[in-house]
């Protein structure tokens, strides 16, 4: 087993902001000094706020630095043989820490300080909260030969605390504990760490100032109308299959579009165009997604391959476009997926325009990684009303594909809240009722107004200041195209391409003998986790689907039973039956295709209160059952009374807590 890491985190909520206290604890298991480079990513709308490294007792606060002085810096360190850290951003969303001269068996701990917008659902009323720890797989290839090799022996363990008594939690990646403070979860960094609050509805905008700078962020709500019926609409996808999607990258594209194509609703109208440097239709037209065309088209894409050379994408678009039908009773809607920098002159986007005014088509664009170019993209949704995500290649834009799908049923509105008196901003055109959308504007004068009325704004200070203006000011310096992009990752002190993070150890003594680098191995990732509304859904258990990747509830055909849901309701069952009553054991529990999260979870519940493992189980039952307002007869009831005859709150009140997570996907009757 090779485990010379562990993570510590801490996260603290305000409103639509989040600051995560992530440490690394790091050991040279080695028997030389090493220099190791750990590679970690971040979501989309965020930024690394500050650094500290403890070695040995002392501890120093990193300093940003550009970037050049801080590689010398670190360089010069390394040969004096001092202890040095440098934290820099690669490319494509990835960052490393490179740990220079630690000796045989020496710990450094490394707290990393990350800010972030929480990304907001149905209407405002549900927060997302996620913490990426698996860089694979990815949509688009880096060309950073370091990194990290996936270890199937790796086993990074993790502790999160939430210091928040009054947060409810809808869903979750690990199970949860309740404690005095707040909650706490437990597991190992093989999966992304992901939660789901419950929420007030979004009415207003968060205001800062820090370093001078004055930035405006929120999810305002811009309408009273309130999500309606979806309507039947027309989706053509176009996607991506260039070289660069070589790999992981065109298996998670499968993945995602079966996914999509099997829980939309069979009116809706679709077809697929790929594309590279030539580009191919499926159907000359949509199709409704029966149940002959959707098996066609499931099977078509789960062949595809990264075979189609460059990116030229405007011819392909043109023909999309043309082979829409005209505008009529149904929406058209296109979604374009690139990771490739396309170019297109005025007369081509000139072309798009009017045809997409012709056939009443909005273009979406999900742009994925950071050579996206975003400017085009920006100018295709905003003359047709579309919707412009910009995401990491680290499986994000799965969400959004399905979010995008969920948005095209219901009917786009105008926007008519604009921004005012601001130096840079971003803001949809159109948006669709309770469908919140993230904006937001730079300057101390901006104001987000329709006509005379202004959106409510409300002033943070302190830490929260400075996380909102680096997480708004490193999408500034994300989406600009101007030369002060250093600049400006130099006064807001933003971890970029044109800036380092350096800490060299003065105070130690030097480090003795020659250094060996070595990457640090990130662990197997669990067997596709996918994360449901009522938690993570293991595709490694028995009968676990692939195609559920993060639909919202509404799309889906049928809801998706969570893997300690599935194993509940077949004990039950079990124990109502005559002929196959179950053992209450962990072997019995195994035949009945428990998933290994609920196992560990029952096993450690038992350890803890010194109980039984058949006992601990039995009230497992017994509360799922009641949170399910199931009828349970005198057979079952017995059996489960036999069992358990205690009273233990603290481990009912951790259970309850645990189901309601698990049960928080399933849909009303």
């Amino acid at each position: 087993m090779i485990n010379p890491l562990s993570a510590t985190i801490d996260v603290e909520l305000n409103s639509i902001l989040a600051i995560t206290r992530y440490t690394l604890n790091y050991t040279n298991q080695q028997a030389m000094p090493v220099e190791a480079i750990y590679h970690f990513t971040l979501p989309r709308i965020a930024a690394v706020l500050g650094c500290e490294v403890t070695i040995d007792g002392r501890t120093y606060a990193a300093v940003i630095k550009g970037k050049q002085t801080a590689s010398s810096d670190y360089e010069q360190a390394i040969r004096e043989k001092r202890r040095s850290v440098l934290v820099e951003s690669l490319q494509d969303g990835v960052y490393a820490i490179n740990m220079g001269n630690l000796a045989a068996g020496e710990s450094i701990q490394i707290s990393l300080q990350l800010g972030q917008a929480l990304v907001a659902q149905d209407a405002g009323n549900k927060l997302i909260y996620r913490l990426p720890t698996q860089i694979f797989p990815r949509y688009g290839v880096s060309n950073n030969d370091l990194m990290p090799d996936v270890n199937l022996f790796a086993h990074y363990p993790f502790a999160l605390n939430i210091r928040d008594k009054g947060v409810k939690v809808l869903a979750s990646s690990h199970p949860l504990q309740q404690r005095e403070d707040g909650l706490a979860m437990q597991g190992v960094l093989d999966r992304d760490i992901y939660l789901e609050f419950s929420a007030s509805a979004t009415c207003g905008l968060l205001q800062a100032t820090w370093q001078g700078h004055s930035y405006t962020l929120g999810y305002p709500a811009i309408a009273d109308a309130q999500v309606g019926e979806p309507q039947a609409f027309n989706l053509h996808i176009v996607a991506d299959r260039s070289g660069s999607m070589l790999g992981d990258s065109i298996a998670l594209l499968r993945s995602a579009l079966d996914g999509l194509l099997v829980n939309l609703d069979d009116s809706t109208g679709v077809n697929l165009t790929s594309f590279g440097c030539k580009y191919s239709l499926f159907k000359e037209s949509v199709k409704p997604l029966n149940g002959s065309y959707r098996k066609q088209l499931r099977q078509f894409v789960a062949t595809i391959e990264a075979d189609m050379g460059g990116t030229e994408v405007m011819p392909a678009l043109l023909a999309t476009i043309k082979s829409l039908p005209h505008a009529g009773e149904r929406e058209n809607h296109l979604v374009l997926i690139t990771d490739g920098h396309v170019d297109v002159c005025d007369e081509q986007m000139a072309a798009v325009t009017l045809l997409c005014k012709q056939h009443g088509v909005t273009i979406h664009v999900i742009g994925v990684g950071y050579s996206v170019n975003a400017d085009l993209a920006g100018r295709l949704t905003d003359a047709t009303g579309g919707r412009l995500v910009l995401v990491n290649p680290q499986a994000e834009f799965a969400g959004a594909i399905a979010d995008l799908a969920a948005e095209c049923g219901f009917a786009q509105l105008t926007n008519p809240w604009q921004w005012q008196q601001h130096d840079w901003g971003i803001n949809a055109p159109c948006f669709s009722p309770g469908l919140p959308r993230l904006v937001m504007a730079k300057g101390c004068d901006a104001q987000f107004k329709n006509g005379d009325s202004a959106m409510p704004v409300t002033e943070i200070e302190g830490k929260w200041a400075q996380a909102l203006v680096k997480i708004a000011g490193m999408q500034e310096y994300l989406l600009s195209s101007h030369p002060h992009s250093g600049e400006l990752s130099t006064q807001l002190e933003l971890l970029t391409a044109y800036t380092g993070m350096i800490m060299v150890d003065t105070g130690g003594d030097l480090v003795e003998g020659d250094t060996q680098t070595m990457v640090v191995p990130h662990m197997r990732p669990a067997s596709r986790v996918m994360f449901s509304r009522g938690g993570p859904m293991d595709a490694a258990s028995p009968g676990a689907r692939d195609e559920y990747l993060d639909i919202p509830v509404f799309l889906r055909k049928k809801p998706d039973y969570v893997p300690s849901q599935r194993f509940a309701d077949t004990m039950l069952a079990a124990l109502a039956s005559v002929w196959r009553s179950p053992q209450f054991t962990q072997i019995g529990c195994r035949r009945m295709g428990i998933s290994d999260t609920l196992l560990e979870m029952l096993k450690t519940w038992a350890q803890r209160d010194n109980l039984p493992f058949r006992q601990v189980l039995a009230l497992y039952l017994r509360l799922y059952a009641e949170a399910k307002n199931m009828h349970l007869s005198k057979r079952v009831l017995k059996r489960l009374n036999v069992e358990w005859n205690e009273e233990n709150q603290a481990l009912r009140d951790d259970m309850q807590l645990y189901i309601s997570s698990t049960l928080a996907s399933e849909p009303a009757a």
